[in-house]
């Protein structure tokens, strides 16, 4: 008897792992919660499909306070071993273009100031890839890493409103020793997800793909964070995470 012929997600099981994630419950095994000034993650698991909220701020709201949704680094970088992994994110400006949000996968993701203070952005330091808008900012961005060598691109995507985006990254070696990044967005919250160009591009100029080189990478945590840019709170809407890599 083939077992794989007859239960076909036994045969899937065996290529990839991964998740997807309705926060229908939330698994404390899956992910951690970190916030500053005692910021909370809500979880309305009886809502709409579930959702998870980030709160950067309790009752004392301020500038810089943050919050974090993070796994385990469960990933890195590797030889014939694509990534992908997908968010569905909502959030609409507090205060005038003040939100700093990220999605991502990085080593180290989820620690304090995974968002730097001021509109700072991702560290400067890390192995990863990440979606992210800035406070001063209304453009998603997205960047690759590895170490201190970054690449960054404003993608023409505007980022935030009363509608939910969808997020992917594709992380796609091409050899032993080079990866693609591709990021790709879907602003009304669907699956036609499409790559974006960069903000300000020339007509003939192609969507964005970072393309770069790595040797020992780091592991990685896949993460959703929120900061406030003011003295305002800026709550974080996350409806679904998936994350597949190959096996």
């Amino acid at each position: 008897m083939n077992l794989i012929n007859t239960f076909p997600g036994i045969h899937t099981a065996l290529l990839t792992c991964g998740f997807v994630d309705d926060f229908d419950s939330f698994d404390l095994t899956r992910w951690t919660k970190t916030a500053t000034d005692s910021g909370t993650i809500l979880v309305d698991a009886d809502g709409l499909n579930g959702r998870v909220e980030l709160l950067p701020s309790d009752g004392t709201v301020a500038d810089n306070d943050e919050a974090y949704l993070f796994t385990n680094e469960i990933s890195k970088f590797l030889n014939g071993k694509p990534i992908f992994l997908m968010a569905l994110v909502q959030y609409a400006e507090a205060a005038t273009n003040v939100a700093n949000i990220l999605f991502g996968i990085g080593e180290g993701f989820g620690a304090a100031n995974t968002l730097l203070d001021n509109g700072g952005g991702p560290p400067a330091d890390y192995d990863g890839a990440c979606f992210f808008k800035v406070d001063g900012g209304t453009r998603w961005n997205f960047e690759s890493s590895l170490g201190t060598a970054q690449t960054t691109t404003e993608t023409d995507k505007t980022a935030g409103g009363s509608g939910f985006h969808t997020l992917g990254i594709l992380l796609n070696p091409i050899s032993s020793t080079e990866m693609e990044a591709v990021p790709m967005i879907d602003t009304n919250g669907g699956n036609a997800l499409i790559q974006p160009y960069r903000q300000s591009a020339t007509p003939r100029e192609p969507t964005i793909k970072h393309r770069f080189a790595y040797s020992t990478p780091g592991e990685m945590a896949i993460c959703l964070g929120v900061k406030n840019g003011s003295a305002v709170q800026q709550p974080l809407v996350v409806d679904l995470v998936a994350f597949q890599q190959t096996r």
